[in-house]
């Protein structure tokens, strides 16, 4: 498959991104939503960056509420708006001199179709829990991978 153009400026100005986090060391927010069906939880792999496995997320705007901001970037990172989201957590990530705070959600989701920016992501798939691949998820996806797990613990 060829490379979009905005794949091509993601992973060419991502090196940039994360030269200038380290430097200035901003305070970032952002929003992720850990997406279930049917036991099965969606991963994705963005096309700049490391490539490994994560949970659709990504930065909440200015005067954005997180929630909103993990729906909106589900639906544009998945093609996929959840209904309803529920919060499962609030984390701090220092990794690499990062600065952010990451709210987490968990969304149940009614069908497994989803459609992928290229431009943001080069792959999606779900996963059973117990097929998550750990060692290949991202240091905030473990995190977030965690407190999933140990929120739907507290709810059983």
């Amino acid at each position: 498959m060829k490379e979009s153009w905005r794949a091509k400026i993601y992973r060419w100005g991502y090196p940039f991104y994360k030269i200038y986090r380290v430097i200035f060391r901003p305070r970032n927010i952002g929003a992720c939503c850990v997406i279930e069906y049917h036991g099965k939880l969606l991963l994705i792999r963005n096309t700049y960056g490391d490539k490994s496995w994560n949970f659709p997320g990504g930065g909440v705007k200015k005067n954005e509420n997180p929630a909103d901001a993990a729906i909106r970037e589900a639906s544009e990172e998945v093609g996929i708006k959840p209904k309803s989201i529920t919060s499962i957590g609030e984390l701090w990530f220092d990794a690499n001199r990062y600065n952010d705070t990451i709210h987490a959600f968990s969304a149940v989701v009614e069908g497994d179709k989803f459609v992928i920016d290229p431009g943001e992501i080069s792959e999606a798939r779900w996963f059973s829990k117990d097929g998550i691949p750990v060692e290949n998820l991202s240091a905030v996806g473990k995190k977030i991978f965690e407190v999933f797990l140990k929120s739907k613990n507290h709810h059983q």
